[in-house]
């Protein structure tokens, strides 16, 4: 696999992440987390991330985003796919405990109820594969795929603010520290550093073409919600944890099916 392909698969990773719930507060530390959600009640969170996955139809965006991946990649293998759809639940139900409580999880299961923001999610995987092309023809200096995309001053005044109220700056200058981890060649952080800047108006038009200004509006209103606000606190790091556990189940899968040729 390319660099360029590696970083723009993790770039796309984080847009997932951004999005995963929306967007929060005022809160709870890891550790009141790791209190409240005891084993006295772990069941009840059990019970509760499940139903938050199930909102989030976790595991077909998972499976539409590996099978995404794998393509573009040049590696096809639906028994990977299904071996992550059946054991990320469980570790992404493991990395949430370390950051919500109970009551957290079921008002971001509340949030990924909403219709305005069900319909974010259930066209995550389209938008999130035109931000891939977007940024696939931005590095290579091809022409941006949504050239004639007009965009009136009114929405991109609302799709502004509510990058904003999403620290949608701050949240990439986090992540940037996970980028690094994975950067083979020093060479392409200039190139990827004018891609950081250039995703906000790659988002701006590719939502244009599917949400209207009030939809933006109301999805301001979601994100300034403290459990949306908290959600973007613990983002950096409940992604950086995923993508370590996402490889480790990868390596041991691929030593797995090595072993089993060798014999």
């Amino acid at each position: 696999m390319s660099t360029y392909m590696k970083n723009l698969f993790l770039l796309v990773m984080v847009v997932f992440a951004l999005t995963f719930t929306g967007c929060s507060q005022d809160g709870a530390s890891k550790s009141e987390a790791k209190s409240k959600d005891s084993i006295a009640n772990a069941k009840e969170f059990d019970a509760s991330m499940k139903e938050l996955l199930e909102a989030m139809d976790y595991q077909g965006r998972l499976e539409t985003m590996l099978t995404a991946y794998f393509s573009q990649v040049g590696y096809e293998n639906q028994e990977l796919v299904d071996e992550m759809k059946a054991k990320m639940p469980q570790v992404v139900a493991g990395i949430y405990s370390k950051h919500f409580s109970v009551e957290e999880i079921k008002k971001l299961t509340e949030l990924n109820k909403d219709s305005i923001f069900k319909k974010v999610t259930q066209l995550q995987p389209t938008m999130n594969q035109e931000i891939m092309q977007e940024s696939q023809a931005f590095v290579s200096g091809s022409a941006s795929p949504n050239a004639k995309v007009s965009v009136s001053s009114e929405f991109r005044d609302a799709m502004k603010k509510y990058l904003e109220a999403e620290e949608y700056g701050k949240q990439m200058e986090q992540m940037k520290p996970v980028f690094a981890q994975y950067m083979e060649d020093s060479d392409a952080q200039p190139k990827l550093d004018q891609l950081y800047e250039a995703l906000p108006e790659f988002m701006t038009k590719i939502y244009s073409k599917y949400f209207t200004i009030d939809d933006i509006k109301h999805l301001t209103e979601l994100s300034n919600q403290p459990i949306s606000k908290k959600f973007r606190q613990e983002t950096p790091g409940i992604t950086e944890e995923i993508m370590i556990e996402s490889q480790k189940l990868m390596e041991a899968f691929m030593t797995k099916q090595e072993s089993a040729q060798a014999q």
